[in-house]
């Protein structure tokens, strides 16, 4: 397992490339925005240090206080990687922090920024050193609090003192008024986005406004039934010598109910007519690829991802099928974040916070996912990733409906916020216990302590949804009288 988190971190040298090569493309900024890139290696980091405390222990962690002890523990092939995973995460990190910070206030030209950066890839602290003296040289100040006052611009592309062409407003010098912030797009209120006044015509509504994607998640249910008739007319749930006709289903099904679930979540975004367009055509291009390789290569007998029995092209699809994979990671980053900003659903902060919570269980199934790619099979000896890759992306219904249970009538008080943070934590534990326990290799019913922490978990979730259910009214306070 840790070799194979070792060749996914690789993956963030596509991050390192942008910001080095193309710093100025809109892509580039929208992914230091998110920092996409360093979250991927946290969530690799996060599945090895499961792993390594659940095969070594939480006593290990008393060895960082000597040098001896780091020695001793930095000799285990396990720890070393995850160690290095560590280091890679908080390098890209602070890569983009020194990427954000002067493309806003251009303390360096572009080049020289592009050499900081790669000094920040190669010798972390060197990069971070260089810049951090050369700001001081510039700001004759050593504060340090970057990045600040104002967010990255994705329209207006202003003319930096140095005469080059900027992605970033530019912070003015000291005595120079202040220029007005560029207009960005007003957040949707919820009430103005959900009009109708029951839950299920509430949902259709959305469906209809976005016909597309509601269109896209059905076709995934329409495959993973011909994918059943298949499989009943050949007698058999897998066709020779790779096809399996059941992971098929379960595949185009589960999409399907996630394509449905960010249709009823895109409305809600404060995204531009033009960029809600390029959204969605970048998802529907993603999404059709998907279904067709999971559906077709089954069909064929193939395996759809590592495929042992097909040609060269099969195999050359099947690494475009993971990058597709991590395509939609991408858009659906781009798609939570505007709800981890005060401005977002201002009147109902329930469903933010509930949505906050949510998005980190989507991530960590996405995370599971690209590792369950690349060690091409759901299990780890008797452990089964599957029910945290599923445990994760369900939060992406468990968690909002909790908020829209309790309803926006009264949602800022500290109360109705409080039982939102205990059923998103609740959540994110039970799936934090699930993957804990499929590291480990242990099946799932097996009394573990990571067994107990699913449990405790799926307890409090399930406590605030039934209180909700019984306390609150769907969508109540959103809308005038009928």
């Amino acid at each position: 397992m840790y070799h194979a988190l070792f060749s996914l971190a690789g993956l963030a040298l596509l991050g390192w490339a942008l910001l080095i090569f193309l710093p100025t493309w809109r892509l580039t900024r929208r992914i230091a925005e998110t920092a996409a890139f360093p979250l991927f290696l946290c969530l690799l980091y996060l599945i090895g240090i499961v792993g390594v405390l659940g095969e070594l222990g939480p006593g290990i962690l008393a060895d960082f206080g000597s040098a001896d002890g780091v020695l001793e523990l930095l000799a285990s092939g396990p720890v070393a990687l995850v160690a290095w995973i560590h280091i890679l995460a908080f390098d890209h990190l602070v890569g983009v922090l020194v990427y954000r910070d002067n493309m806003r206030h251009r303390f360096v030209p572009l080049p020289v920024q592009s050499l900081i950066l790669f000094a920040t890839l190669m010798l972390g602290p060197v990069g971070f050193l260089t810049y951090w003296a050369i700001r001081v040289a510039r700001t004759r100040t050593a504060r340090v609090a970057w990045d600040q006052g104002g967010t990255m611009s994705s329209s207006a592309t202003p003319v930096s003192t140095s005469g080059e062409a900027s992605s970033f407003p530019e912070t003015p010098p000291p005595g120079t008024p202040a220029a007005s912030s560029p207009p960005r797009e007003r957040a949707p209120r919820f009430r103005s986005v959900v009009t109708a006044a029951s839950p299920l015509r509430a949902v259709l509504k959305l469906w209809r406004q976005e016909r597309v994607l509601a269109g896209l998640g059905v076709l995934g249910f329409a495959l993973a039934g011909a994918t059943a008739v298949v499989a009943a007319v050949h007698g058999s749930w897998f066709i020779e010598p790779e096809g399996r006709l059941l992971e098929a289903v379960k595949f185009d099904g589960a999409v399907g109910i996630y394509v449905l679930t960010v249709a009823l979540i895109l409305p809600l975004t404060p995204f531009s007519s033009r960029g809600r367009r390029r959204w969605v055509a970048w998802m529907v291009g993603l999404t059709l690829f998907s279904y067709g390789m999971e559906t077709v290569q089954a069909w064929r007998g193939l395996n759809p991802r590592f495929t042992a029995a097909g040609g060269p092209l099969d195999q050359a699809l099947g690494g475009v099928f993971f990058l597709a994979a991590l395509g939609i990671m991408v858009l659906f980053i781009i798609l939570m974040v505007p709800f981890f900003r005060r401005h977002a659903i201002p009147d109902h902060p329930s469903l933010r916070l509930a949505l906050r919570y949510a998005a980190g269980g989507a991530m960590l199934a996405f995370g599971v996912g690209i590792l369950m790619s690349a060690v091409g099979d759901r299990s780890i000896a008797d452990g089964d990733l599957m029910l945290l890759h599923a445990g994760g992306f369900h939060a992406l219904q468990a968690v909002p409906l909790v908020a829209l249970f309790l309803g926006a009538g009264d949602t800022d008080r500290p109360t109705t916020m409080g039982w939102i943070h205990l059923a998103g934590a609740g959540w994110l534990l039970l799936c934090i216990g699930l993957g804990a326990q499929a590291l480990a290799g242990w099946s799932p019913g097996r009394p573990t302590p990571f067994l107990a922490l699913t449990v405790v978990g799926a307890l409090g979730w399930g406590t605030v949804l039934v209180y909700s259910g019984l306390r609150g009214q769907p969508l109540r306070g959103n809308y005038p009288p009928r």
